[in-house]
């Protein structure tokens, strides 16, 4: 079988519309894209809004009496919580609780958002990096953390959306709940794709007809991540370094729509939708563990490439009419080492 890929649909993928002689802004639905991110550029200061009323809820406390009573700190954290949902909206969250004595529970909230950062390009696009937030309550400290995630997209994508989709006004949020929908299976396919996929993968989005695409970024430099913490001996801010062996940045670059639609890449969405289906309790225990490292009330533990679901999907990307559809390869050009990784990865083979 030899499967071709037109010019249009190779074109396409990268979106490389300044090269075409196009601005932004002559693209189709561009223009309200950009009125739909007007707002989230208030984003950094709400969450420093809501970080702020936290400390200070908590300051007198450690300051009169050493420590917060159990009372003090569910209202604190109903409240600030109440904040952080009602003006971030985020796009992902999480809650764990520890009783520790009586009338006396720790909490912590953690939540996913997305903030504009400075685009690395020529024509100056916004591109909206995902944020984790870390509220950590206890009787004798109180941390505040805030640390940017290895995954962003790019204005263009939801240009895209709203252009090849019936979509709502609430297209960032789409897409943005896509991308971290997916962290799991980018942290878990990064080599992969890197290595054999020319670092370009596909996501299934918005409901069952979409995809968004990509491409990781071994070389972006991730910010510093901060973390504040509130005790008796007062308030002490400090920044989050990053692991060297992190999860390289992945940027969704565009969208395609049910125009675009085809049976390769329909043949990836349900594919990959189907492996994390079937490993619903372990993908929710990789995301939250990629999303917020820094959590304390519950384990967090490093990825494991060698579990049985990590090397079940290495086989559905070793597949040669998958990885040439994400990588824009002809079939024909598939290596063979796919397919002896396929094998590999089959249970019961040798």
């Amino acid at each position: 079988m030899d499967k071709q890929f037109s010019d249009v649909e190779n074109e396409d993928f990268s979106e490389p519309t300044i090269r075409r002689g196009l601005a932004h802004n002559d693209m189709p639905c561009y223009p309200e894209a950009i009125n739909l991110s007007k707002d989230t550029w208030w984003n950094l200061s709400r969450m420093k809004t809501a970080y702020k009323f936290v400390h200070d809820s908590v300051a007198n406390s450690f300051k009169s009496q050493g420590t917060v009573g159990g009372r003090s700190l569910r209202k604190c954290f109903e409240k600030s919580d109440t904040l952080i949902c009602d003006t971030l909206q985020p796009l992902y969250s999480r809650y764990y609780t520890k009783t520790v004595g009586e009338g006396l529970t720790h909490h912590e909230a953690c939540h996913v958002v997305f903030l504009p950062v400075s685009a690395q390009s020529n024509n100056r696009e916004t591109v909206y990096q995902l944020h984790s937030m870390r509220v950590l309550l206890t009787g004798d400290r109180v941390e505040t953390e805030c640390l940017p995630l290895p995954l962003a997209f790019r204005l263009h994508a939801v240009a895209r959306l709203l252009e090849r989709n019936d979509a709502a006004t609430a297209v960032m949020r789409q897409v943005g709940m896509d991308l971290v929908g997916w962290a799991a299976m980018l942290r878990l396919a990064e080599k992969t794709s890197v290595e054999e996929l020319n670092g370009m993968m596909f996501l299934p989005a918005f409901g069952e007809g979409g995809m968004l695409c990509g491409h990781f970024k071994p070389d972006y430099a991730l910010a510093e991540g901060f973390l504040t913490t509130v005790s008796v001996d007062g308030l002490v801010e400090s920044a989050i370094s990053r692991d060297p062996l992190e999860t390289a940045l992945f940027d969704a670059s565009t969208y395609y729509g049910e125009a675009l639609r085809n049976d390769a890449r329909d043949n990836v969405r349900r594919e990959l939708a189907g492996w994390r289906a079937r490993n619903g309790e372990a993908y929710a225990r990789e995301m939250a563990d990629l999303l917020w490292p820094g959590r304390k009330l519950t384990e967090v533990r490093p990825p494991d490439y060698h579990s049985p679901y990590a090397e079940e999907l290495e086989a559905i990307l070793a597949d040669p009419y998958i990885a040439n559809t994400i990588a824009k390869r002809n079939w024909r050009f598939a290596p063979q080492r796919f397919e002896a990784r396929s094998v590999a990865a089959t249970p019961g083979m040798v």
